[in-house]
């Protein structure tokens, strides 16, 4: 699954995040999600940050999806700090929850997710090995949840990409979620076969998360790239695939054999 996340990248702004939902749903992604910070991040600058609950029973619960793009249905899911809004978001409709690293050892609010039968991916960017193998001994091997590897810097030398294996290890299905800057690490991630695919979309400039984010007229790119890298992967057997060559043309491969 491609997800696509918008946290805070509409500044509150509800027609420009209707804007951004709408150009989302005509893109090849399997999934938009929003952030809801805790009650206390909105009361100072942030005030204006914060959508209307109306907002989001339109987009989600609503008809909004299927008005636009011909029914071009996503998916859609909240990263949630408020833990008091889960039975709202139920309320919207939502799809799945993630839950941000910091609540990560919080089993309580976990294991209140699990209990709404929706999705539930928890970010591990600030997960150490031992919070890992906590989450491991109470969910490990169940699906109960799902973890996004993902590291909360924007350097290239920080991605440790190997991490997605080692969780997987842990018995759980693990996605990368990007932070960083150089997007070709989306790509590189391929090869360590995560579940799903996180990245911040924008479409303008000047955002929260602007500087790892995709512009949106990029995302079916990025989507196209993926799945062909996928298929590059290939299952892992030795097979003669060989094409013929063109008659009179002396290949190297025919004299040597390589």
């Amino acid at each position: 699954m491609i997800i696509c996340e918008l946290g805070l990248n509409h500044k509150g702004v509800e027609p420009f995040a209707k804007q951004m939902v709408e150009q989302l749903i005509a893109t090849n992604c399997d999934a938009i999600t929003f952030q809801e910070r805790e009650s206390d991040f909105y009361k100072n600058e942030f005030e204006s940050f914060r959508l209307p609950d109306d907002f989001y029973d339109e987009i989600i619960n609503g008809d909004f999806r299927y008005r636009h793009h011909n029914g071009n249905d996503k998916l859609f899911g909240v990263a949630l700090a408020d833990h008091d809004r889960i039975n709202d978001w139920i309320e919207f409709g939502v799809n799945f929850f993630k839950v941000l690293s910091w609540d990560l050892t919080n089993y309580s609010y976990i294991d209140k997710l699990i209990e709404t039968g929706r999705g539930v991916y928890v970010s591990t960017g600030l997960a150490t090995d031992n919070d890992i193998k906590n989450l491991s001994k109470r969910y490990g091997y169940s699906d109960s949840i799902y973890l996004v590897h993902t590291q909360l810097s924007q350097e290239v030398r920080d991605c440790n990409l190997s991490a997605i294996r080692e969780m997987n290890k842990q018995g759980f299905k693990v996605g990368y979620g990007n932070h960083c800057s150089n997007l070709n690490t989306i790509y590189t991630s391929v090869a360590y076969n995560p579940s799903d695919y996180w990245f911040y979309v924008k479409s303008i400039d000047g955002v929260p998360d602007d500087e790892h984010a995709v512009m949106i007229k990029d995302v079916n790119e990025v989507v196209k790239n993926i799945d062909e890298l996928e298929t590059s992967l290939g299952f892992g057997m030795k097979e003669n695939n060989a094409k013929p060559f063109n008659k009179g043309v002396k290949s190297e491969i025919d004299s040597s054999g390589e």
